[in-house]
Order: C-alpha cells, then sequence, then structure tokens
C-alpha cells in the first residue's frame, strides 16, 4: 500500500448535483432537454478501514483485560 499525499486534494466527500443540457436537432428545429441529479460521494474504503482499525483496537483490549482478570491466581 502506498499513498500519494498529493492526491489528497482529489479526495471527496460530500452531496454534489451534476447539471445537464443537452441541444439536439430533430430536422425542424433544435429541442433543448435539461436535466439534473444530485449525488452523495462517500470514501467507503477509507470509512470502513477506519471502522475496522477501531473495532481492533477495542477488541484487543478487551481480550486483553480478560487475560489479565482471569489469569490472576487468588492466594
Amino acid at each position: 500500500l502506498k499513498w500519494d499525499w498529493n492526491d489528497a486534494s482529489k479526495l471527496r466527500f460530500g452531496k454534489y448535483q451534476a447539471k445537464l443540457l443537452l441541444i439536439y436537432d430533430d430536422g425542424t428545429r433544435d429541442i433543448p432537454i435539461e436535466g439534473m441529479v444530485s449525488f452523495w460521494v462517500v470514501p467507503w474504503r477509507i470509512i470502513f478501514g477506519f471502522i475496522g482499525i477501531l473495532l481492533l483496537v477495542f477488541f484487543l483490549g478487551r481480550f486483553s483485560s480478560r487475560i489479565r482478570i482471569f489469569g490472576k491466581k487468588e492466594n
């Protein structure tokens, strides 16, 4: 895995809109068509990776605390 931090500005997150203006000729005149769509861009790999690391740290912490609790011998 290699991170190129020069491309970090290309990382996008949020709601975006795309607008279209299409003009075509039907043989007698120009016909305009307009359209708009909105969509969300979410960097899911980064989000899932971050959640995975948090879960790993959480479960390792719980596992190590159980080893400490059950590993102690009472006198």
